[in-house]
Parts: C-alpha cells; structure tokens; sequence
C-alpha cells in the first residue's frame, strides 16, 4: 500500500496515526480527539488521506508571512544547532541559512541577513522558490 493510499486522523498540523481505511480510522477518531483536547489544542481533527494532508501542510506553510526578527533572534537560532546550508549570497551583508530541526518534513525556518535586517520564514527546503530572497522585494 502506498502512503498516499492511507487514511490518517490529523488534528491541525499533527497526523495522529495512519490507518488502511477510512472506517479504521472512524473507530479510532474518538480517542484521538480527546487526546488532542487534553492539551487544549485548537486545531480541529479530521479523518483524510494522507495525500489531502500534505496538500493541507503545504498551502499552510507557504501562507505562514515573512516575520523580521532581531539580529539577536537570528544569532541565537544560527548558534542553537548546526545551520543546514550556510550561505552567502553576493553582496558580504547578505546570507542564509535554514534551521537543521524540521517543522514537519521537508518544511524548516530559513534565516535571512539582508543588510542590517533579519528574517524568518517556514519553507520547502526542496523547492528554491519557495525561500526567502523570492519572496518579494519589496518586503526584504
């Protein structure tokens, strides 16, 4: 069975568990829910296929803005744990980075140093365009 193929309970961004149909999955919604409510966790659960959550997960985080942060904020996160993909880019004020530990898969912060600004976003870190320096222009 390929994962595509799979039925999961997701409650927001969180997959509870995969299961091979969706009526496997109905039986357990209950328990899932009420684990996620334990924790106060706003985010609804639902029953998909696996497929629909990724596509889920992907508008999500190319939705999340570009945040600037403190030259502080950006140090911190550089030191925290070894950079994945340190570079930098033409101009000496100009450099990147994306932070080793995933938000889910293929999805972590980048970091970026534009002159005297810092920034942050969540990316693909398999799809270039998605990275900061194509965001617009007009916002680094």
């Amino acid at each position: 069975m390929r994962s595509t193929d799979n039925w999961i309970i997701a409650c927001g961004r969180s997959i509870w568990s995969f299961y091979p149909t969706a009526l496997a999955a109905r039986e357990d919604f209950d328990r899932a829910k009420e684990h996620y409510q334990r924790f106060d966790d706003p985010n609804p659960c639902g029953i998909m296929r696996y497929d629909e959550f990724t596509e889920y997960e992907a508008y999500f985080y190319a939705n999340e803005p570009l945040v600037e942060i403190t030259e502080e904020q950006w140090d911190d996160m550089f030191e925290c744990m070894p950079p994945l993909q340190w570079c930098m880019l033409g101009e000496p004020r100009f450099a990147r980075f994306f932070c080793a530990e995933a938000y889910s898969g293929i999805y972590h912060s980048e970091y970026l140093r534009r002159g005297g600004k810092y920034y942050t976003k969540i990316v693909n870190i398999l799809d270039p365009n998605t990275y900061i320096e194509n965001y617009h222009k007009q916002d680094i």
